[in-house]
């Protein structure tokens, strides 16, 4: 994706979400407003949500592990993915 149509693409997009476009790429703001973006908070997070999905072709598909749950890289990728898909997050078996 280039910038332009990652630009294009934010502007097209409802509820908040404000982008600036700079030399070197663009930065977004999913809202008016930092948030916890703790699903289990009840937090109104489709700005959150509509961005992730915009980017998600953008994320890497494997990661460097990190230590405890986030090792395993499923914990990982469902946490990476928790804004395109709460309940996989929600669900992710975190013990361990």
């Amino acid at each position: 994706m280039d910038q332009d149509a990652i630009a294009s693409r934010i502007a097209s997009l409802e509820g908040g979400i404000f982008h600036r476009k700079g030399q070197f790429g663009v930065v977004v703001a999913a809202g008016p407003k930092p948030m916890v973006g703790d699903l289990n908070k009840g937090e109104d997070l489709r700005a959150y949500t509509a961005v992730a999905n915009l980017l998600s072709p953008l994320l890497l598909a494997e990661h460097t592990p990190l230590s405890g749950p986030f090792a395993r890289p499923e914990v990982m990728n469902a946490w990476l993915g928790r804004f395109i898909d709460g309940q996989a997050w929600l669900q992710c078996d975190i013990s361990g």
